[in-house]
């Protein structure tokens, strides 16, 4: 199974500690901001036992796609399934599997009934007598519709299994499974066509160790392949032959390092598969995953993406990839790992493209003390076109959501460490309610906490790494300082002194009805939404005004005048704002305008 370190669960929470500020000018002259920078809301769910591996797939047939996680510790899989973008607090439902503890899982319509199934890899025990060996196995558990399963049906394996991939292998069209196990073959269960898999052995070199398997279509012959680690430092291919046999494996890159595994992904999108190699154990070089771009016909380039040296101890095993900035550039996460002396903090590398080859990064995303950040998945989870990030988090038994809410009007973050305020500037005049953007980096380290403060007062706060609200403000001379913790215990600052304005309140129509001044029609605007309007009752004073964008409630009056903020997605939305007079009659106006 993959490496594992028992610690005590604490999630990090900037009010748990104390810690010395540390005060990095009241100005912007200290760091230079990078570029764009992606940014997440988390959320944090209960993953039972050990939750080593993760898959995403549609388990109910909603469009929706769902999570599956291992339990390390147990002979179980745990399904959380998408209501809406929203993952229960723990898991919708748990499935039992062969073997002692299930270290890699997968899926796939194994028996063509349109329902994704799935396979889990299990190791077992050999316990002393007279307690019955439990036998290392690969469970299938079909899918019986509406996200339960079926009891698993198991087939032998030779030794605690590392992997499991699945794979289309000739002459069927239904997947099979490739599982891996630290040994000289691969064990292939092909699918006999109605979700019957019969064991075949694929040999490796004599005395190898071959881990780490996924498979695709490398050569571009129309066969699937398979990409594996042998001997722990070498990535191999072996290319199947057109009658469903596999030649000898070709090596495509070998490093003097601890190479994890092989990911088949696609951060090229150039339709070729591609794959991801976590590695750790360089001589004279920091850990970080290998990118193996596939050039076509088999032959690969790669160049190695690095993490801090302080991540050398526990680097995940699956690495993932997607197009998290909404450019059409794929992006990698690296679930890390380092030690605070009493425990592992887990994080979430991730390294961006600013333009095709051309990486930045890494951002770290906080897990939690007690965390091994085993795996991740990308996905769009709630179905806004940007994909989003689930982790397994390995030994503090949790899994993690990362939901993009990435916007071209996000601030960008710093190459060093600090907090970035781009909203307002120092010095700038600006409207109530006052729009705060800002983002911090702690370096080596991920932010767990940003809070912002007003003239003294708390007005604001997140558990990530960027800020994007906004908070009324009376006109006068203000001063806003922003906070932001690492995990290390470090606090960063940046203190901004700016002016709200005198506004013009929105002026009242000269008729009965209302009039919507921000934000006007046809406009775009950045977000949070400014919200202003203003409402002539005609014969009686008008005792109520209530805005809705989208349909959803986000301002409400007792007067003839309103006004408020709201924070909105990029793209086209609706504002409606009714008001009542005191006989009880209904004015309403709308309005259409864009958030960029």
């Amino acid at each position: 199974m993959h490496s594992a370190f028992r610690c005590n669960v604490f999630f990090f929470r900037s009010g748990l500690f104390c810690a010395a500020l540390v005060f990095l000018l009241t100005a912007l002259v200290f760091a230079t901001p990078s570029s764009a920078q992606v940014s997440f809301q988390p959320s944090v769910h209960s993953s039972p036992n050990i939750p080593l591996d993760i898959f995403q797939a549609d388990l109910n047939n909603d469009g929706k796609s769902d999570l599956i996680t291992t339990q390390g510790g147990s002979n179980m899989v745990s399904v959380f399934l998408n209501n809406n973008g929203v993952f229960p607090a723990g898991p919708s439902g748990t499935f039992l599997t062969g073997g002692v503890g299930v270290d890699s899982i997968v899926t796939g319509d194994f028996d063509e009934d349109g329902l994704q199934d799935i396979a889990s890899a299990n190791c077992g025990n050999s316990p002393d007598p007279p307690q019955v060996p439990v036998p290392s196995s690969v469970s299938i558990l079909f899918n019986a519709g509406g996200g339960a399963f079926k009891p698993h049906q198991d087939y032998p394996l030779p030794a605690c299994p590392d992997s499991i991939g699945r794979i289309t292998a000739s002459p069927e069209s239904l997947f099979s499974l490739i599982v891996s196990y630290g040994q000289s073959n691969i064990t292939l269960l092909m699918n006999n066509g109605i979700g019957q898999f019969t064991e075949r052995t694929i040999a490796g070199p004599a005395g190898s160790q071959i881990t780490g398997v996924s498979s695709g279509d490398y050569n571009g012959d129309g066969l699937d392949d398979i990409a594996a680690i042998i001997n722990g430092n070498s990535v191999a291919i072996f290319y199947q032959n057109s009658d469903g046999t596999f030649r000898a494996p070709v090596t495509i890159f070998s490093k003097n390092a601890t190479l994890m595994s092989a990911n088949t992904v696609g951060f090229n999108a150039s339709g070729r598969p591609d794959l991801l190699v976590p590695f750790s154990n360089a001589p004279g070089e920091p850990p970080g995953v290998i990118a193996l771009t596939n050039t076509g016909g088999g032959n690969f380039s790669s160049l190695a993406l690095h993490v801090d040296p302080v991540y050398n101890g526990d680097i995940g095993h699956k690495a993932a990839e997607g197009d998290l900035q909404g450019t059409g550039l794929h992006s990698v996460v690296l679930p890390v790992a380092y030690s605070t002396g009493t425990s592992l903090f887990s994080a979430f590398a991730v390294f961006t493209q600013q333009s095709k080859g051309a990486w930045n990064g890494p951002i770290y995303l906080a897990g939690d003390n007690g965390g091994t950040a085993a795996a991740a998945v990308v996905a769009d989870f709630n179905g806004d076109n940007k994909q989003d990030i689930a982790t397994a988090g390995g030994e503090d038994s949790h899994l993690f959501v990362f939901r993009n809410t990435t916007s071209a009007g996000d601030c960008s973050f710093f190459a060093g460490t600090g907090v970035h305020v781009c909203s307002p500037a120092s010095g700038a005049t600006v409207p109530s309610p006052v729009a705060i953007n800002s983002a911090a980096s702690g370096g080596s380290f991920p932010i767990v906490a940003i809070k912002a403060y007003i003239d003294g007062t708390q007005v604001a706060a997140t558990e990530t790494n960027t800020m994007r609200t906004s908070v009324a403000k009376a006109a006068g001379n203000h001063q806003l300082a922003v906070n932001a913790w690492d995990s290390n215990d470090k606090v960063y600052q940046t203190i901004v002194n700016f002016t709200v304005g005198s506004s013009t309140p929105c002026s009242v129509p000269t008729t009965a009805g209302v009039h919507i001044c921000k934000p006007a029609a046809g406009s775009t605007v950045s977000s949070p939404v400014a919200i202003s309007a203003a409402a002539n009752g005609g014969t009686a004073k008008i005792s109520a005004m209530k805005a809705y964008i989208d349909n959803k409630l986000v301002a409400a009056s007792s007067t003839g005048t309103l006004s408020g903020s709201a924070a909105e997605a990029v793209g086209t939305h609706k504002i409606v704002v009714n008001a009542w007079n005191t006989a009880g009659k209904l004015f309403q106006s709308t309005a259409t305008f864009t958030v960029h």
